[in-house]
């Protein structure tokens, strides 16, 4: 059966030229890409939504998640599924943002993206392209979506969108998905880890509840400890009438110094209701507060664990949170809530 799909283009290498004018790769429009879609060959009825004016996705911004989540929402019983072309320097937290925003969906929203321009000799675009149609059109044997969620197609492996991040800038083989199963393969078949994906996925011809929610405050901090850290270095956060949330970016399993001046600036935090999030420095692991009596100050002071969830997907967790505009224990309940299996309810605390 022919399939309807809806191709978001947002920018980023996949679509970029080299300019003379300016020596280097710019963004460009969706016209080299339509041309390397090879339609005849696909079963798709293919529609096609671009930013008006296509970015680097190092400008990536909330405005922008906002207009990819509406356009989904506002189209989502037109389209069988979304593949959304997005540069790789930010894919993980756009990724991420719209598990967030985008709740009850039982399509696929496939992103994708490529390390060299489409139209770059042994690009890895077309691959990428490609894969990510078939993940798009890919049902069960009942005519189901396998896919019911955010996911990345990328060097051949499907992830799930709020696990990843970018792990290298040079090889096709861009990133990584450190704390959770890569959700399938693709080669001459495409093997799929059925566990994940059943544990993810509603029940056979449930119906759609669709929610779009915003993201539309990124008033956070970050601090990242290190040896010797100075005491200024937590200051400006105290002082700021702006601050809504803090990630604490702490060693191994979310530890910290145990020096009495660290802790007492974060109760300051804490009673002024800002939420503090412990997130490992380790791309693999999980925090667990009291292990160690570094960390048993974080746990005691009501410090929240990130579990093993990524920097992106804590990032935009925390921004989607403080952007629904709940009371602080609400906001610390939903932020220990497994909204969109972001983090491994197995490591929970």
């Amino acid at each position: 059966m022919t399939k309807n799909i809806l191709l978001i283009y947002t920018g980023g290498t996949i679509g970029m030229v080299y300019s003379n004018t300016e020596k280097c790769l710019v963004a460009s429009d969706i016209k080299q890409i339509i041309e390397n879609i090879p339609l005849d060959a696909l079963d798709i009825n293919l529609s096609i939504y671009s930013f008006e004016k296509p970015i680097d996705s190092g400008n990536m911004n909330y405005h922008h998640w906002q207009e990819i989540a509406e356009n989904i929402y506002k189209d989502y019983q037109s389209y069988d599924g979304f593949i959304v072309l997005h540069g790789t320097d930010t894919m993980a937290y756009t990724t991420s943002a719209l598990s967030y925003m985008l709740q009850g969906i039982n399509k696929p929203i496939v992103f994708t993206g490529s390390q060299l321009p489409i139209g770059s000799l042994a690009s890895d675009a077309h691959t990428n392209l490609l894969d990510a149609f078939k993940i798009a059109t890919l049902e069960d044997k009942n005519n189901i979506p396998l896919f019911k969620e955010v996911v990345l197609c990328f060097h051949r492996k499907v992830f799930r969108g709020n696990r990843i991040t970018k792990s290298d800038t040079q090889n096709f083989d861009g990133f990584h998905s450190y704390n959770c199963p890569i959700l399938a393969h693709i080669g001459t078949e495409i093997n799929i880890n059925y566990n994940e994906i059943h544990n993810n996925s509603k029940k056979e011809n449930e119906p759609s509840n669709i929610k779009l929610s915003k993201i539309n405050n990124s008033n956070i901090a970050i601090i990242k400890v290190f040896p010797n850290m100075p005491k200024s270095s937590l200051e400006w956060i105290i002082t700021s009438k702006e601050i809504k949330g803090v990630i604490l970016e702490t060693y191994g399993s979310g530890n910290i110094t145990t020096e009495s001046w660290f802790t007492e600036k974060l109760k300051l935090l804490i009673q002024k209701e800002t939420l503090i999030i412990n997130k490992t420095q380790c791309n693999k692991g999980y925090v667990s507060m009291g292990n160690y009596q570094t960390s048993t100050a974080l746990k005691q002071i009501g410090v929240i664990s990130a579990v093993d969830m990524t920097f992106e997907a804590c990032v935009t967790k925390l921004m989607h949170i403080i952007s629904q505009n709940l009371d602080y224990k609400k906001s610390i309940d939903l932020f220990k809530q497994c909204i969109s299996k972001e983090y491994t309810l197995l490591t929970k605390e």
